[in-house]
């Protein structure tokens, strides 16, 4: 009898024992979101500062970020360098001091999904002559993590990541890729996705909609986004909230939002004493790896951690 309660104890305590496994296992395969991307991250700020657009420097970041995308594993066929010349720039914009090229460049990386649907996902990867990590190097480094995570997720939707050119420059690049995205990919956009800002505060935000006659207009699309945010709001203690007329801002989703798809910004904020919004990093010469680090220690990891969860959830999403 003792021996029949001992083998029902020690059953108990190794089925309890396996769950708490079970639980901890959950737990570490979600701990890695945003690692990857802080590695990208630290490359960029130590060896890419001063990615001028149309510059040598803005040339070798994109060539970096294509060598980087194939090691991951993916076929130089899906890669595409789309180039285009400073006369594209709007009335009123020129290329620094430091710009020694004619041409700045996008890349483009498709990931085929089960759907011939798209979810462009983009983000602008020049920056000025500071380390240009919350502007933007988060966001490239971001896609760049997405990019290589999605290799081993099933997706339904066709995802292509767009690495902008001169986006510092009135976003010439989005302008540019999305003027010249041929009508049959364009018609089959259900979302576009940019990345911004990433790293300004610890108030991380999201907009979501599509332009209702200039007011936020929702749908089946936005309805399964604030869904995703809840859940990761509630699984992963983020603190990832929404406002709405975000899909306004000038940046690089305005020309997708101005056709009238349905877009997300993912950005973030400080909020100062004085009220209203602050992006103190944003294009200063605060915003490299150093300062942020040694004023908030814990801000780059947590930032990257949660926009790299929210990302993943809207992109694996169910139609």
């Amino acid at each position: 009898m003792k021996k029949h309660v001992f083998l029902t104890c020690l059953c108990l305590v190794a089925v309890a024992l396996l769950f708490l496994t079970a639980c901890n296992n959950d737990d570490n395969d979600h701990s890695h979101h945003g690692r990857l991307a802080v590695e990208h991250l630290t490359h960029i700020n130590d060896n890419l500062h001063g990615r001028f657009a149309f510059s040598d420097r803005e040339h070798e970041t994109a060539m970096w970020i294509v060598s980087q995308l194939i090691a991951m594993g993916h076929s130089a066929d899906n890669i595409e360098m789309q180039s285009f010349h400073r006369d594209r720039l709007p009335d009123g914009h020129v290329a620094v001091d430091a710009a020694q090229r004619d041409y700045s460049q996008n890349i483009i990386l498709t990931v085929p999904g089960q759907s011939g649907r798209i979810i462009v996902v983009g983000a602008s990867y020049d920056g000025l002559r500071y380390g240009g990590v919350s502007s933007n190097a988060a966001g490239t480094a971001l896609l760049l993590e997405s990019a290589q995570n999605i290799l081993e997720q099933e997706h339904h939707y066709t995802i292509m990541y767009v690495f902008f050119g001169a986006g510092m420059l009135s976003h010439t690049g989005a302008a540019y890729f999305h003027e010249t995205l041929p009508w049959h990919l364009r018609e089959n956009i259900m979302l576009m996705i940019n990345a911004d800002a990433l790293l300004e505060g610890t108030h991380l935000v999201y907009g979501a909609g599509y332009n209702q006659g200039d007011i936020p207009g929702a749908n089946a699309v936005t309805t399964r986004i604030d869904i995703a945010a809840v859940y990761v709001r509630e699984t992963y203690d983020a603190t990832i909230n929404p406002i709405r007329n975000m899909i306004f801002s000038n940046n690089a989703h305005l020309p997708f939002t101005s056709d009238g798809h349905t877009v997300m910004f993912l950005t973030s904020f400080y909020l100062p004493e004085t009220g209203g919004f602050a992006s103190p990093i944003h294009r200063s010469r605060y915003d490299n790896l150093e300062h942020l680090n040694a004023n908030w220690p814990d801000k780059v990891q947590n930032n990257m951690r949660q926009f790299a969860v929210f990302l993943e959830q809207v992109l694996l999403s169910a139609e």
